[in-house]
């Protein structure tokens, strides 16, 4: 790689294998939203019980991978069912780092998993109700998230905040206001991607209108870090988001990682989630 440290650091996050995604629902999700319908949960690696989870734990340690993602399905209410897996998680937190994406998770289930050791709560938060009743299919108050938010917050864990650009410019603005105002300073940005048999089967974001979201998610003094539900077909999205200031990036392409070397930038590359430091 060039060395060149005239614009500071691009970090570029690639989990692959060494960083697996783990789903304690497999591929059942009740809650089935409009932009997902259960189709991103085929890539991940199923477990059905903690014998199940601490096997492929201890798996990974052999192999010297660096954590896993622990996340599922989501029931009718917006939360995934990992709290029963604290125990699992417990046997082999010292030696991997593992993120929890639970959805609305009480904060006995946090606490607990707090204390067998995550490293980090991932948290999708939205604030249009009419948005989270169509799309998401969830009878919940935007206020919830804001309680949500505490509840992880109030554990001690790092958690990392992620909005999806897509739902319309009231759900993102209002999202980075209510993050801004927990003091959370990392967000990850999402957008909508092509998915066969959901609603959006084509691309339905520019370029554009993604760095009309990093800019908002700036202004509110927020850390963007581009996470790996994209669509790829935007192929200037990343160096664009890169000239804007993110310098954090998941599974950015080879071409984006030269242009950046030849730009100035000294990079970066981590085996882990994007959630990390």
């Amino acid at each position: 790689m060039v060395s060149g440290t005239a614009k500071g650091t691009v970090v570029a996050y690639y989990p692959g294998s060494d960083y697996p995604s783990v789903s304690v629902t497999g591929t059942r999700c009740e809650q089935m939203c409009e932009h997902c319908k259960a189709v991103h949960l085929r890539g991940m690696i199923p477990v059905s019980n903690c014998d199940d989870l601490s096997d492929l734990a201890q798996s990974l340690v052999k192999k010297g991978c660096t954590g896993y993602l622990l996340s599922g399905g989501c029931d009718s209410s917006g939360s995934v069912p990992v709290g029963g897996f604290a125990k699992a998680v417990q046997d082999t937190s010292s030696r991997l780092l593992v993120n929890v994406h639970a959805g609305f998770i009480t904060e006995r289930e946090a606490k607990e998993l707090a204390d067998a050791g995550i490293s980090c709560f991932s948290v999708d938060i939205h604030q249009n109700k009419g948005e989270m009743m169509t799309v998401l299919h969830l009878d919940r108050d935007p206020k919830d998230y804001s309680e949500l938010l505490d509840i992880l917050i109030s554990t001690g864990v790092k958690v990392v905040p992620h909005v999806t650009v897509g739902f319309g410019y009231d759900d993102l603005a209002l999202s980075a206001d209510l993050i801004a105002s927990k003091w959370v300073k990392d967000v990850v940005m999402l957008s909508m991607m092509p998915t066969e048999g959901t609603m959006v089967e084509e691309s339905v974001l520019t370029e554009d209108a993604i760095m009309d979201a990093v800019a908002i998610l700036k202004d509110r003094g927020l850390n963007v870090i581009l996470g790996c539900m994209r669509d790829r077909s935007l192929r200037n999205l990343e160096r664009r988001c890169i000239e804007a200031g993110v310098t954090r990036l998941a599974n950015p392409s080879l071409e984006t990682l030269r242009w950046a070397e030849e730009n100035g930038y000294r990079v970066e590359k981590r085996n882990l989630c994007c959630c990390f430091n």
